[in-house]
């Protein structure tokens, strides 16, 4: 029962997110504070910064109800902000906060519980493989985005189609209902000892348990867009082989630290940003809420494909030179979206080059993660994934405020600008190991 309740707490959950927090909370911090741009990085840096925190310190699964009653209250809180104090940013601030905290100790105590069942039920099967389960999760993340980009397309279009206060206040609160499910299955789930299910995993069972575990925390981030974590296998790097030395250095201790410095300036410079997208479509390109949400629509399908394109311009190229590739490639589409706009080309096309670029965010994060692995020991490696995740989360939070300042002082062009500099000094260590 754990399960099935966990894998519909985890549709729920980012249906819900994606409701309302996809798009529409940077537009409605636009609209009610319209003389302060820089509120959206505020927000997004309140909920990241808490987010971690929250996971950081709760680590235990019977946080339970604790983590129902967070949500309870963000929902209320979020409630009294958008209807009765719209105008006070320090109640909304504060609202999105607890959404953060609900998020930050969800994150930490799903994949706890959830690993703690699927032990369970290998003993109970003979030690049968529960691999489907945590595939399962992986695809009700990407579904229950989908669900929720669909379900705010269709309210819209029953709205009108048009950006305006109350209407975004009708779909925010539709969002919370979403959140309801989420409130009473958390209250259902039931801890397991896990010395009760002492079962050994095998190496494929635990990369599919971080499968999990990476689908749900990472940032969705941001506008959240999640990536598609695949399994890593030998394809990526095969260990001794011609292609391991051409592309990597014999200098073992100097190939995490590089790449984790390339992720880490590549999230602090995504961070700044991300969130001002959907402001840039309404504000520049004036897109209604329909064809925005159609946007949101398709780019997780490119979440999900660009994964394989990098393995498999991996296995042409090698990993490092691969990452430099789709991550230069990233950069380009950028370039070229703010440029089309700038010299007045078609929408359409400014619209497609943004769906490629957001479709390759997080496209090289397993290739990474390989390299890193490869030459890092195995009791260290838990360490380092630790370390360097609490740093990318941090500097993704401190980004917020970063690109929210830019925006208040030089405008909305500037902090793409700034994020497309960033990014390529991102590719630099990389290009090291080139």
């Amino acid at each position: 029962k754990n399960i099935r309740r966990t894998l519909a707490l985890t549709f729920f959950t980012f249906t819900s997110r994606s409701v309302w927090s996809q798009s529409l909370l940077s537009i409605y911090v636009i609209l009610v504070w319209k003389d302060h741009p820089e509120y959206v990085g505020y927000v997004l840096a309140t909920m990241g910064m808490i987010q971690m925190i929250s996971s950081a310190l709760i680590r235990y699964s019977y946080y339970l109800i604790l983590a129902s009653l967070i949500s309870v209250s963000a929902m209320g809180l979020s409630l009294y902000a958008i209807t009765i104090e719209r105008s006070r940013f320090v109640l909304f601030l504060l609202a999105n906060g607890l959404w953060g905290m609900s998020w930050g100790v969800s994150e930490s105590i799903l994949p706890v519980i959830f690993s703690e069942s699927s032990a369970t039920l290998a003993v109970n099967n003979n030690n049968k493989t529960t691999d489907s389960t945590y595939k399962m999760c992986s695809i009700l993340v990407r579904l229950g985005i989908i669900v929720g980009s669909l379900l705010t397309l269709i309210v819209f279009e029953r709205l009108g189609n048009q950006w305006n206060i109350e209407n975004c206040v009708t779909v925010m609160l539709i969002g919370m209902g979403c959140n309801l499910p989420v409130v009473f299955l958390l209250c259902s789930l039931k801890t397991i000892p896990f010395d009760d299910a002492e079962v050994e995993e095998s190496e494929e069972e635990e990369d599919e348990q971080q499968e999990y575990y990476d689908a749900f925390s990472i940032a969705y981030e941001s506008a959240l867009l999640l990536s598609d974590e695949e399994i890593m296998d030998e394809n990526y790097i095969v260990e001794g082989s011609l292609e391991d030395r051409l592309f990597i250095p014999e200098e073992d201790g100097e190939v995490p630290i590089l790449i984790h410095l390339a992720d880490i300036l590549s999230s602090f410079a995504g961070g700044m940003s991300i969130w001002y997208f959907p402001v840039f479509l309404v504000q520049r390109l004036k897109l209604d809420p329909v064809s925005i949400q159609f946007l949101y629509l398709i780019i997780p399908l490119g979440h999900w494909l660009s994964p394989y394109l990098a393995k498999l311009l991996s296995s042409v190229i090698g990993p490092c030179r691969a990452c430099i590739s789709m991550q230069g490639t990233y950069v380009l589409f950028m370039i070229s979206m703010i440029t089309c706009h700038l010299k007045g080309y078609p929408i359409w096309i400014i619209c497609t080059l943004y769906v490629l670029h957001s479709s390759l965010m997080n496209s090289t994060s397993t290739l990474s993660r390989s390299m890193i692995l490869q030459y890092v020991p195995v009791e260290d490696q838990h360490k380092w994934g630790n370390i360097a995740e609490s740093i990318q989360m941090l500097l993704w939070s401190c980004a917020g405020v970063t690109g929210g300042i830019i925006v208040g002082k030089y405008g909305l062009l500037i902090v793409f600008f700034v994020t497309v500099a960033l990014q390529f000094l991102a590719t630099l260590p990389l290009a090291i190991l080139y």
